[in-house]
């Protein structure tokens, strides 16, 4: 889960630094790949909502993070053209990005991230094997003043990673809008896009909110959670992750079932994990967390081939290491 930063031992962050960086999940998740690093952190003030009040000017530091997330989802039946085979999940997201400050009030991010998903075969069921995806952003940000950023990135997918043609490489991008209503409260708000995927524009929107200095609810899309902050380094909560991928199939998928129509297949692989999870913080922005819970909702779908695979709930564990600095 995405955690307010201002839980993080000795490392501050705004909060349309957390909300920024929880809303571009969704671009990363749907190319199956992981979020950049945060929108960069505001000036200090205690002006709250006082629109009257004069703020400083922001100094903005570069800043650069990174993850590597494992997840499981335990074998579960794949309904297809009425025939059911059982399939499992193994999938490993890793990325790392950068914050660039450009001049007051303009800064730069970059992401590079990358996703495997291995799937247990299926007899006469059109899964690949394996799924590996890498995605590039450029965004560019602006902060208005101490309650508005703006936000846009964009970039290029290859959905897989061999042979690759053409017809392997699509684009996607994000741009959203942060608005800082108090110390306590944000809101976010957006677009995402992805050109293949099966539903191409899809909202990014969203809230923070610390309910009480021991209470957070975030409510970021793919990401949200209800965290107990029981100490500041010791996290637990309920939550849920989407995960989205957009891949091309090999030569043979369709062919080895007989179904040649699925060769070269463009596909959009979607899965839900819920759960409970706890976070540890080893110290300055390096934290573990581990979450376990129920995969539902999981399915391929072949956009373009009015095809769709949809799997049974089924359990799911997933472990992620996280950095920011």
């Amino acid at each position: 889960m995405t955690k307010p930063m201002l839980s993080l031992l000795n490392a501050p962050a705004s909060r349309e630094s957390v909300a920024i960086l929880s809303l571009v999940l969704v671009t990363g998740a749907a190319a199956g790949q992981s979020a950049p690093l945060s929108a960069g952190q505001l000036p200090a003030t205690t002006c709250g909502t006082n629109a009257a009040c004069v703020v400083p000017s922001p100094v903005n530091p570069w800043r650069m993070g990174g993850s590597l997330n494992y997840s499981f989802v335990a074998g579960s039946d794949a309904s297809f053209q009425g025939g059911k085979s059982s399939s499992d999940a193994q999938s490993v997201n890793a990325s790392a990005s950068a914050e660039i400050p450009l001049s007051d009030p303009w800064f730069l991010s970059l992401r590079l991230a990358y996703h495997h998903l291995t799937l247990g075969p299926a007899a006469a069921v059109p899964i690949p094997d394996q799924i590996n995806t890498l995605g590039f952003d450029v965004g560019l940000g602006y902060r208005l003043d101490h309650h508005w950023t703006f936000t846009a990135s964009a970039g290029p997918r290859l959905y897989r990673l061999s042979d690759i043609g053409g017809a392997d490489i699509g684009a996607g991008g994000l741009v959203m809008a942060i608005y800082k209503f108090g110390p306590n409260l944000t809101f976010a708000g957006g677009l995402n896009y992805e050109t293949d995927r099966n539903v191409p524009v899809l909202p990014a929107a969203g809230l923070q909110w610390d309910i009480r200095p021991d209470l957070t609810l975030d409510l970021m899309f793919p990401r949200t959670a209800l965290i107990y902050h029981v100490d500041q380094q010791f996290d637990l909560f309920v939550g849920a992750f989407g995960n989205f991928t957009v891949f091309r199939a090999d030569a043979n998928l369709g062919s080895n079932i007989g179904q040649p129509a699925f060769n070269h297949g463009l596909g959009t692989y979607r899965d839900f994990e819920l759960g409970p999870g706890v976070e540890y913080r080893f110290w300055k922005g390096l934290s573990l967390e581990v979450q376990g819970g129920y995969s539902v909702g999981r399915q391929v779908d072949y956009q373009r081939l009015d095809q769709t695979i949809n799997f049974k709930a089924s359990p799911c564990v997933q472990t992620a290491l996280r950095w920011r600095f």
